[in-house]
């Protein structure tokens, strides 16, 4: 217990962990003053509005032409019915109906797809697949009496929770975990004790399972504290939200999809990011074994990571395993809405989980492993 009490006040009393602190709760507060000052809800807004002056010409000039060419009128009446439709938005908006809104908006999606059926809308395959989830949220949101994003549901707290932490995956994300965790053993030769930290009175490899359990809790509580604040932030200027906003995952297949919670996201969001930040601070230990300099094992530690990404691109072949590379999982947004699914049906939530830590038990071994033959770490 003596050994965790000093690696945790060395830990907190870091210039470079404060500065990191400090700095992730200005990314929080300048992330939710960006999204405020930059609202896009009023051209939103404005879009439907135009949307529903564009169709209305198009019924004109489909009228105009219906008698000569009798192949229009399908297209005629589907037009019709999608004029019908945004003008009813665009009143529910002005009256903020968000039940009539939400309503139309189901309507709308669904005569998308019989147009496409019907050969008078062509639609791509992601813009279908986008129609689908489109449906399935709002059909949830307007059985559960919920406001649709357009109305500001971002800003609130817990709204704003899932939105921030969304925008900081992966690369936020990984910037912070890293640079808090990069020193966890180089921080002794920095300050000069890496001799004396191995000639104290204790196991060498008590010394290291204290130094992983510090790191790893304190990291963990890092995103822990950037979350809550954010939580805060958003209660505080918007109110809480409602925990049970929906999130829609989608299979292989457009129409395959499911519906789960802000709640339930954040919830997979924070025990995936705990196994990510194991995984980094063993790799980062292990790293630090055999190199004591810190670009170097920043270096070594990206390139680890982010390599297999990239020969990704260049050797196709590698797709076929890619659900066996951790940078396959840190993409949050795609893997927890299924879109990961598109490369590689192998690369799902519960597959990152034992994929990390099995590359932690790993890395941990080994670590042990160098640690135990040069009696120093």
């Amino acid at each position: 217990m003596n050994l965790l009490r000093f690696e945790s006040k060395k830990f907190l009393t870091s210039r470079k962990n404060i500065a990191l602190i400090i700095l992730s709760a200005i990314i929080v507060v300048c992330n939710y003053l960006l999204i405020t000052v930059f609202n896009d809800n009023a051209m939103q807004r404005s879009f439907y509005e135009m949307q529903a002056s564009e169709l209305s010409n198009s019924v004109a000039e489909l009228e105009s032409i219906v008698e000569s060419e009798p192949a229009a009128k399908t297209a005629l009446e589907i037009t019709k019915q999608e004029a019908e439709i945004v003008s009813t938005q665009v009143t529910a908006l002005n009256q903020e109906d968000w039940s009539l809104f939400l309503k139309k908006q189901i309507e709308y999606d669904k005569l998308q797809l019989k147009g496409m059926e019907l050969g008078t809308i062509p639609l791509e395959e992601s813009q279908i697949r986008d129609i689908h989830k489109n449906i399935a949220q709002n059909t949830y949101l307007y059985d559960n009496e919920l406001k649709p994003e357009i109305a500001g549901t971002e800003k609130q707290g817990i709204n704003y929770t899932f939105t921030f932490l969304k925008t900081i995956s992966p690369f936020i994300l990984l910037a912070l975990i890293i640079f808090l965790t990069i020193d966890i053993l180089n921080s002794e030769k920095t300050n000069g004790t890496r001799d004396f930290f191995n000639s104290l009175p204790y196991n060498k490899l008590s010394l290291l399972h204290s130094k992983i359990f510090i790191y790893l809790i304190y990291a963990f509580l890092l995103v822990f504290f950037m979350s809550i604040l954010a939580f805060i932030i958003g209660s505080i200027f918007n109110g809480v939200g409602n925990f049970n906003y929906p999130v829609v995952f989608q299979g292989l297949s457009a129409d395959q999809v499911s519906v789960f919670t802000i709640s339930t996201w954040i919830l997979k969001y924070l025990s995936l990011t705990f196994f990510v930040i194991l995984f980094i601070i063993l790799l980062i230990t292990l790293i630090s074994t055999i190199v004591q300099m810190d670009f170097i094992v920043l270096t070594a530690t990206l390139i680890i990571i982010l390599l297999p990404s990239v020969l990704n691109i260049y050797i196709p072949a590698i797709q076929s395993y890619s659900e066996l590379l951790p940078a396959s999982y840190l993409n949050f947004n795609s893997l927890f809405t299924g879109n990961t699914l598109l490369s590689n049906n192998n690369i799902t939530y519960l597959n990152s989980l034992f994929c990390f830590l099995g590359y932690s038990i790993f890395l941990y071994l080994l670590s042990i492993f160098i640690v135990y033959r040069r009696k120093r770490i």
